[in-house]
């Protein structure tokens, strides 16, 4: 079965690996539902890299907690974490309940194409 995918749109500093490679594996850790008013100014701007991606004032989205894993199988283990947000919807947040320990496929997609946040 193949591994889930998540995609992005932009090449996120949080997406780049210690070598400066971009990141093609990544294990959900866990998913919160959270509200986008409750989160810190400094969190939001990591988390868009300050306002590459905009989002919403406010609203219900799941922030899903990943763990890097190194590109290559030899390298090291990763302790390296990231999040990303996306809208919350009851279909997402149990897909994404149901597949907390698996090893996701990153992509990166062309801008504009993809409103998955």
């Amino acid at each position: 079965m193949p591994n889930p995918i998540i995609k992005f749109s932009h090449q996120y500093k949080k997406l780049l690996l210690p070598d400066g490679s971009v990141l093609t594996k990544a294990k959900l850790l866990d998913v919160l539902e959270i509200n986008l008013n409750s989160l810190s100014a400094t969190f939001l701007a990591y988390d868009t890299d300050a306002g590459l991606y905009e989002l919403p004032k406010e609203g219900t989205y799941l922030m899903l907690i990943f763990l890097k894993q190194p590109n290559d199988v030899a390298s090291s283990i990763s302790c390296d974490l990231f999040t990303t947000l996306r809208r919350s919807t009851l279909t997402k947040l149990s897909y994404y309940k149901n597949i907390i320990g698996k090893i996701f496929d990153v992509e990166l997609i062309a801008e504009g194409k993809q409103g998955n946040k």
